[in-house]
Formats: structure tokens, sequence, C-alpha cells
């Protein structure tokens, strides 16, 4: 009996995984007239697209 697995990747081979796949996992957002990279929302609906209309704080802010 197998146990299913796959590999581990760094974080930047993962997000080069998920392009070849033909997936965008990165999106930019502006904040405070910077614009900013944040991981996308990984699931997708036909009929109910994701909605991005916060950017996620900063790492000193509460």
């Amino acid at each position: 009996m197998g146990v299913p697995c796959g590999p581990i990747n760094a974080l930047d081979d993962a997000f080069k995984f998920a392009e070849s796949l033909g997936l965008n996992p990165i999106i930019t957002m502006n904040q405070d007239g910077e614009a900013r990279k944040q991981v996308a929302n990984p699931i997708t609906f036909s009929k109910t697209p994701v909605r991005y209309a916060v950017a996620p704080p900063s790492l000193d802010e509460a």
C-alpha cells in the first residue's frame, strides 16, 4: 500500500509550478500608492469570481 505524496517545493518553486499549470498564483494590489504582490485565492468558481477589495495589512499594522 503506497502513501500519496508529492514533491516538497521551495516557495519560489511552488509559484513557478503553479504558473507552469496555467494558474495565476500571484496578484498585485495597490496599497497607499504602492503596488504589493500577494498570493491569489486558489479557489475559483465560474459564476462567482473572487473579489480582492482590500489589500492585506502591513507587517506592523494591527
